[in-house]
């Protein structure tokens, strides 16, 4: 898992995201997948792709989201960031 507090990562030339509502869609173009992202997964990934850090973006959800609880909302974006990063979704920015 990338250091919490210095990586920062970007969304690729390939993935295209569309707002609908409150929920994202990303298509990824490299593999013709679609994701659809909830509105806690859309702050998530426009912050990480963004250029936040996990630590940071875990900030930004938490203040969003006033009920979220640090603990749980630290791990679900280093497994959103797994996931994002398998999919081709986000990558490590230089």
């Amino acid at each position: 898992m990338p250091d919490n507090e210095t990586v920062r990562f970007e969304r690729p030339g390939h993935v295209l995201v569309r707002t609908v509502a409150e929920e994202a869609l990303l298509l990824n173009t490299s593999t013709e997948t679609y994701f659809s992202l909830d509105a806690v997964g859309r702050t998530a990934f426009e912050a990480l792709a963004e250029g936040c850090t996990i630590s940071e973006a875990v900030s930004v959800l938490c203040e969003s989201f006033d009920e979220a609880d640090p603990a749980v909302v630290q791990y679900d974006v280093e497994e959103l960031v797994g996931a994002f990063l398998s999919a081709g979704l986000l990558s490590h920015r230089s």
